[in-house]
């Protein structure tokens, strides 16, 4: 089939980014691009418009602002014509969860870029998605993309990190195609127009209107979630405090291999290893 090219706000790019900023879309859709190789007719197919799906942190689990969203509209009798698709990259890992709504007939799952993925990510009416979608991702005009992103950034962002010019192009290019960046208060708003350079670019809407995924810090039945942390092999004594203690990501390493039992803590299928633990230690200079 015929390509064609597409430039968008090119002197703006040049101003803003000192490079222009393009990609490259098939008539009939996404095409050359492992794993949707292939697959580029499925952009013929109509937009179902009842469907939404939903995506956290690539497919590792139901989580974050897109369960608080998948939530609400599960619970809301006027939104019982949805179709609610979860994107997970371990079914035997989410078991439990998978298993947990088994009873809604609305609510199936698939595997992260298989191809089931790719084609509901063709034809979805929403898409919600906490991180990014991959470059071979072109929004359809007929699709509504909300972007929540997952957490106010006390740190540099974007543009503003060494070499940030180089590893934020596909978080720009999602920010751009999203018809809603969600917004928990005016440091995250900034972040999205100053940080990643959407100032004057930017031709969605920004919602400034708190997180979705904090409503569980008012809304949640305490009982309920001792019940799902016992499932989970967490015991709790319900008549002592809770603390929580939770850093940032950066000083933990994600992993699903196997790992030491003493440097790491498994989180259903997937383990967090503490990284200074695994630093190599130095030879001892022979006398």
């Amino acid at each position: 089939s015929l390509y064609s090219f597409y430039i968008a706000h090119v002197s703006n790019f040049n101003h803003h980014f000192g490079s222009f900023f393009f990609f490259f879309q098939a008539e009939d859709g996404i095409r050359d691009r492992s794993p949707s190789r292939g697959l580029g007719d499925v952009y013929k197919r109509q937009v179902q418009d009842n469907v939404v799906l939903y995506e956290s942190f690539w497919g590792r689990g139901i989580v974050d602002n897109p369960h608080a969203i998948f939530s609400y509209l599960l619970s809301e009798p006027k939104y019982s014509h949805l179709k609610h698709v979860w994107v997970l990259d371990d079914f035997e890992a989410n078991q439990r969860i998978i298993k947990k709504y088994k009873k809604f007939s609305n609510v199936s799952f698939v595997m992260y870029e298989s191809k089931e993925y790719l084609e509901t990510l063709a034809t979805a009416k929403y898409l919600i998605n906490n991180v990014t979608f991959k470059p071979y991702f072109v929004k359809r005009d007929e699709q509504v993309y909300i972007n929540t992103w997952h957490g106010t950034p006390l740190k540099s962002m974007g543009y503003e990190q060494v070499g940030g010019n180089l590893t934020s192009n596909n978080m720009v290019r999602n920010f751009l195609l999203a018809d809603y960046l969600i917004s928990a208060n005016e440091t995250m708003t900034n972040m999205y127009l100053d940080s990643y350079k959407l100032r004057g670019l930017y031709p969605g809407k920004i919602i400034e209107d708190g997180y979705p995924r904090n409503d569980f810090l008012f809304q949640t039945d305490k009982a309920e979630f001792l019940k799902e942390l016992e499932a989970e092999g967490i015991h709790v004594d319900p008549n002592k405090k809770i603390i929580l203690y939770a850093p940032t990501w950066s000083c933990l390493l994600y992993t699903s291999d196997a790992a030491d039992e003493e440097d790491s803590v498994d989180l259903g299928g997937r383990r967090i290893i503490n990284k200074k633990k695994h630093k190599k230690k130095k030879k001892k200079k022979e006398k």
